[in-house]
């Protein structure tokens, strides 16, 4: 009878954990998208939000293709060499306060050279911005651009897709050459609470695709300063 007895209790207590992990499991469920959504999107190992402290410390991850690659951004002295021009961002965005940095490394030919960041198999072009909100202590990276050939395009968006999911949203729209030709740029877009991956298949011109990662909060930052001309800070001088 004993016996009997602490078989229906072991049995009471297994549906009783069962039905507090089944009751757990939308908590959980929910916890875990919280998260997802927590989480900005990054460019191989640069996550957006990080500094740009944490950035240089992070090493390129494709050496063997560009050994001894280093980053250069527009706030250092030797920004100034025309050999590092990519790392400058347009005027506007300077005004905005947006320091830019890119890639390059030491060729044995042409000495510094641009360093490029495979995405998938293809050897692609990044820069990456950073910009400061009033009251923080240093820049964050807020957008990080990419391009690369335009016939790659729609490889490179089955890799995402792989990646990333079904996107949040995908058109076209038509894009005219200097000539006045006319094509169809498709535009795909994943996202999440912070952060966004814009892709187009055209972006400055007909012959390169663009991807822009961007995260929300400094995105919103980046824009009132455009519109107003400046930093909060420079208001303040």
């Amino acid at each position: 009878m004993i016996k009997k007895f602490r078989y229906i209790l072991a049995a009471i207590v297994m549906v009783l954990a069962v039905g507090l992990s089944l009751a757990a499991q939308p908590a959980l469920a929910q916890a875990k998208a919280k998260k997802a959504e927590e989480t900005a999107f990054s460019r191989r190992d640069y996550r957006l939000g990080i500094t740009l402290t944490e950035f240089k410390a992070i090493p390129h991850p494709d050496q063997q293709a560009w050994p001894n690659a280093y980053p250069v951004c527009s706030d250092e002295e030797r920004a100034k060499d025309s050999r590092f021009d990519r790392a400058n961002p347009p005027s506007r965005f300077v005004r905005a306060d947006v320091i830019g940095c890119h890639f390059f490394y030491d060729s044995k030919s042409f000495g510094p050279s641009e360093a490029g960041l495979k995405i998938n198999d293809l050897s692609a072009l990044t820069t990456f911005l950073f910009i400061k909100a009033d009251g923080e202590a240093e820049p964050k990276l807020f957008w990080i651009v990419t391009e690369g050939p335009a016939g790659q395009y729609d490889e490179i968006m089955d890799a995402f897709t792989a990646a990333y999911g079904k996107p949040a949203s995908k058109g076209n729209n038509t894009v005219q050459n200097r000539m006045g030709a006319a094509f169809q740029n498709t535009t795909t877009r994943w996202e999440n609470g912070i952060s966004y991956i814009e892709a187009l298949r055209y972006g400055d011109n007909i012959q390169r695709f663009q991807i822009n990662y961007g995260f929300k909060p400094l995105m919103k930052v980046f824009n009132q300063r455009l519109a107003g001309g400046g930093s909060g800070d420079a208001k303040k001088l």
